[in-house]
């Protein structure tokens, strides 16, 4: 089965702003081109059932695989790591990426 990668993301307690993402094929070289696709990111502590935060991405180069994601307060409030995942919703059955890590850092004093 074909799998999207995804790297790691990092962000500091309180960080706001555009997650930037850079999606690929399996091969890991070739961009994901997200034509006629949709793609919703979510995020979860380990071993919970319920999700920390999730949202749709916004495209910015659909054919290049590069999409954004709002991260809000909420997002960032708590120092953790966190499990990730995004989903790609085509024509048909949903496609998910490889599971990565979203890692909430504490800020510099």
């Amino acid at each position: 089965m074909a799998e999207l990668l995804v790297n790691d993301i990092y962000w500091k307690k309180g960080e706001l702003g555009l997650q930037n993402f850079e999606i690929f094929d399996s091969d890991n070289i070739t961009p994901r081109d997200g034509t006629g696709k949709t793609y919703t990111f979510k995020f979860w502590k380990q071993g919970e059932a319920t999700t920390k935060g999730s949202g749709s991405l916004t495209d910015t180069d659909i054919t290049n695989g590069k999409w954004q994601y709002t991260v809000l307060s909420t997002d960032t409030d708590t120092v953790e790591n966190y499990l990730g995942e995004l989903i790609e919703d085509p024509a048909g059955a949903a496609l998910r990426s490889n599971t990565f890590y979203v890692i909430v850092e504490d800020s510099s004093p």
